[in-house]
């Protein structure tokens, strides 16, 4: 089902029995595990998974996911306290279901592609993807707000003319995070 797929590089893989797409999950039950493909890039940043929930199950389904896998030092509390703390989180970024075979293809192609995107560094991108011209783009969706003319501040509710960076009524447009501006 997915053994042409171009994927990125990995680090981990597991890669299941493949389930034959000529007949329906629900005639080969004993393939249908919750675990059916699980890659790692060589990164270890992002996981692609896919599995079929309840395991077993021909009442059950396809799921993609891509996780981003996060990691934290606190070094404060090292600093203050002389121990480490680290802190592991996952964000899941890519989630779909579907019952049917072509469809789980086509959205592992997809999170794969996403994958790919994630993983390639801005500047190589920009050197792949060149041709492509931005500039007749007519908008770009962003989150737009007015700074206030006055506010309350503190618990003592001082009143206050706009904010520390802007002055009243300035007009602030919040443009998406794009690669390389500080909030990889």
């Amino acid at each position: 089902m997915f053994h042409d797929i171009n994927f990125f590089p990995v680090s981990d893989q597991f890669i299941c029995s493949q389930i034959d797409k000529l007949h329906t999950p629900a005639k080969q039950p004993d393939l249908l595990k919750d675990s059916l493909l699980t890659l790692t890039d060589s990164s270890r940043k992002f996981t692609l998974k896919v599995g079929w929930q309840p395991a077993h199950d021909p009442e059950g389904s396809f799921h993609i996911q891509v996780i981003q896998h996060k990691h934290w030092r606190n070094t404060a509390r090292w600093a203050l306290h002389g121990e480490m703390d680290d802190v592991h989180w996952d964000v899941v970024l890519f989630s779909r279901s579907t019952v049917k075979s072509e469809e789980a293809r086509q959205f592992v192609l997809e999170a794969n592609n996403l994958v790919k995107l994630l993983i390639t560094p801005y500047k190589k991108w920009t050197r792949l993807n060149r041709t492509v011209d931005l500039t007749p783009l007519p908008y770009i969706w962003c989150l737009v707000g007015n700074v206030v003319e006055e506010r309350f501040y503190g618990e003592a509710k001082e009143i206050r003319r706009g904010t520390k960076k802007f002055s009243p009524n300035t007009k602030v447009c919040c443009f998406p995070t794009l690669w390389g501006d500080g909030y990889d």
